[in-house]
């Protein structure tokens, strides 16, 4: 069915770049996430300061933007690792928002319609723009926030997925998806295998 939908261009078809990052994980962390299948605070904060990890994002969100002038959504580790994205890119002269959940009303308005109207290449967001959020011109999503949940990463992923039929601006988009070495564990990696075939 997927295929089919993409053939018909109601999905965009999808190239997935995995990024490997090998961050090691504790065993305490290890035994919090098999036996209570989440993911602990001081694990995502690790994640969204590791220097190596930023590095990669920031080389795709570049690679991105300025070589394939892709309109760039990312989800972000936690709010932290959204400025730190922010302050970055600022250093590479390549111009990005924020929003949160507690982002005033008017800036998040301001910022999503600069974004719809490609006038800012790049929006970083935690915790919003997961569900109900529409900008077709979307044609890079990188995926940096950790989650154990497949309903969760559906809805980010979900993001690229809308094809010229459905309003979408390219028959194909770049999801780069951050690897984390806590999806090797149990039942995580059937959730980020899942999508793997499409």
């Amino acid at each position: 069915v997927i295929k089919h939908l993409q053939n018909g261009e109601y999905l965009a078809k999808i190239n997935r770049i995995p990024i490997i990052t090998n961050i090691p994980i504790s065993d305490k962390d290890r035994r919090n996430i098999i036996k209570n299948n989440k993911l602990s605070a001081d694990y995502i904060s690790k994640l969204s300061i590791d220097a190596k990890r930023n590095l990669k994002i920031i080389s795709e969100i570049e690679e991105a933007v300025l070589v394939r002038k892709d309109p760039t959504l990312v989800f972000s580790t936690n709010i932290e690792h959204a400025i730190l994205l922010k302050v970055l890119l600022s250093d590479r002269a390549i111009r990005s928002e924020c929003v949160f959940g507690n982002t005033p009303p008017k800036d998040r308005e301001n910022y999503i319609r600069q974004f719809k109207k490609n006038d800012l290449p790049v929006l970083i967001n935690f915790e919003v723009l997961r569900e109900g959020f529409d900008a077709p011109n979307i044609k890079t999503l990188i995926i940096a926030r950790p989650t154990l949940s497949i309903v969760l990463y559906s809805q980010m992923f979900g993001r690229a997925l809308r094809g010229p039929k459905m309003g979408g601006k390219s028959k194909m988009n770049t999801i780069v998806d951050l690897d984390d070495n806590y999806r090797q564990l149990g039942s995580v990696k059937y959730a980020f295998k899942f999508f793997d075939s499409y």
